[in-house]
């Protein structure tokens, strides 16, 4: 084997490994967007003040996926491009408008790369002009904490959550 037919193999063999840890990667990273989809479960968002509180109220998990595979949550009772939904984008869990899905627009974000369920420590960071500001009001509350909030027995529920037309 000359010293050109030897070099060639080797990067050949460097190339196949390099692809079989590539592939192995993935389907780590696939089986841990699996996991965090078996997390999902109703969410509610609380502490948005200002023209951004209509993201305030209750998302529930749906059968969508985003662009990475995790699961896409929709405002209860909203439909159409103005519907609110939460897309994790990039590596962050993005509130949203239906028609901006896909996209990198957004009202308002946490830091993902987890379950959207695991995010409740962390701060949002919410538009405020041109510029994303921490946001330490808001609040994303999980398990039986959004049954509470989004039956309207917490203040946070009453005073954070859309009108519906039957109330202007």
């Amino acid at each position: 084997m000359s010293q050109a037919e030897a070099k060639a193999a080797a990067e050949a063999a460097a190339a196949a490994v390099a692809a079989e840890a590539a592939a192995e990667a993935a389907v780590e990273a696939a089986a841990a967007v699996l996991k965090d989809n078996s997390k999902a479960a109703d969410i509610f968002i609380s502490g948005v003040q200002g023209v951004h509180s209509v993201i305030n109220g209750l998302y529930s998990p749906t059968k969508e996926t985003g662009q990475d595979g995790r699961i896409l949550y929709r405002r209860s009772g909203e439909r159409g491009d103005e519907a609110l939904c939460i897309e994790h984008f990039e590596g962050r869990w993005r509130v949203k408008n239906e028609s901006d899905r896909g996209s990198g627009a957004c009202r308002a974000y946490v830091e993902g790369g987890c379950a959207l369920e695991e995010c409740r420590s962390r701060t949002w960071k919410v538009v405020d002009g041109d510029d994303f500001v921490d946001r330490q009001s808001v609040r994303m509350a999980t398990g039986d904490a959004v049954r509470s909030q989004a039956s309207g027995r917490s203040v946070l529920a009453r005073e954070h959550t859309r009108a519906s037309p039957s109330m202007l």
